[in-house]
């Protein structure tokens, strides 16, 4: 019984979800796309410190 429930509900939501999908805009060709410099990664250093302080706050 709660299966056929969660199905009932999974079903409505999934279908809200394909009409509540946005259509797609066309792009002016004419507006230029601005350039982005690119920007210099992270230090791998810092990505382990940042992942160490989270690991041992859980």
């Amino acid at each position: 019984m709660k299966w056929n429930l969660y199905s009932k509900i999974y079903h409505v939501k999934e279908s809200e979800s394909l009409i509540l999908l946005p259509t797609p805009t066309p792009t002016p060709t004419l507006t230029p796309i601005p350039t982005q410099t690119p920007t210099p990664a992270p230090h791998p250093c810092l990505f382990l410190r940042d992942m160490n302080f989270i690991i041992s706050s859980i």
